[in-house]
């Protein structure tokens, strides 16, 4: 009872930090759903929020910025901002029109603020449905399937194999086949490439190598065979040398 309070008034504790705190909220909501902190750090740094930013009359070169940024939003290209840029420095508008484009641009960044951690929501949900598209697709694959590519593999295994594929074994997610995958010796993973690069032709290589196999064993039989024939015509050698007169025949 004590540990089930103590959770109750954790649990409201936090959810009061992060109704004072809402873009604590959408971080920890963004990030929950699947986003990088990074980039959400990015979307809302003060220092490049242009309904912060605020520039002199006489500051040009801010102004100039500004309304580069915002052409380059607007899909222009460099030789056209650079040109309507100086139009309106020359026409003393420069300011004016820098003031326009930085409300315009500030309008904008506070609208994909708003949408962004809706967006990484449904990132999340669609990645979710290929995840289990795929996976279903798998798990009937498998199921329906007498063999892979030339590799049988029988009834009783099918549902192991299954899980050895998908289920996850760690806390960050992995599955035991990642596991032996990234443990599995440099040759083991040069063989699964190799197999990738033939195009996974199983009956192809395996009559290769039963060829191969017949061709050394042929080449055997012939080094023997060489080998006793060589043997014979040694012995033949010696006999034909010697002299039969000298033979001791007494028994």
């Amino acid at each position: 009872m004590t540990k089930d309070i103590a959770s109750i008034i954790a649990d409201e504790r936090i959810d009061e930090v992060l109704e004072a705190f809402p873009l604590v909220k959408e971080h920890l909501q963004y990030v929950l759903n699947g986003g990088e902190s990074k980039e959400f750090m990015s979307y809302n740094d003060s220092r490049f929020d242009y309904n912060e930013f605020r520039f002199e009359e006489d500051d040009a070169r801010s102004q100039k910025s500004v309304l580069a940024e915002y052409f380059k939003y607007k899909g222009h290209d460099q030789d056209f901002i650079t040109e309507i840029v100086e139009d309106y420095e020359d026409s003393g508008k420069l300011y004016n029109k820098a003031e326009a484009a930085r409300q315009a641009l500030g309008k904008v960044q506070a609208q994909e603020r708003s949408q962004i951690v809706e967006r990484q929501r449904e990132d999340l949900v669609q990645e979710q449905a290929r995840q289990d598209s795929f996976w279903n697709e798998v798990a009937t694959t498998i199921q329906d399937s007498d063999e892979f590519a030339g590799l049988r593999v029988p009834e009783r295994e099918k549902s192991k194999f299954f899980n050895y594929l998908s289920s996850p074994v760690t806390k960050d997610g992995q599955t035991q086949r990642d596991i032996d995958h990234a443990d599995a010796a440099i040759d083991v993973k040069l063989a699964i490439d190799y197999l990738m690069y033939k195009g996974f032709n199983l009956d192809q290589m395996i009559n290769t190598k039963a060829k191969t196999k017949a061709t050394k064993s042929l080449r055997d039989k012939i080094s023997k065979n060489e080998n006793s024939v060589k043997n014979a015509k040694k012995r033949s050698r010696v006999t034909k040398n010697v002299d039969f007169d000298d033979l001791d025949l007494s028994i």
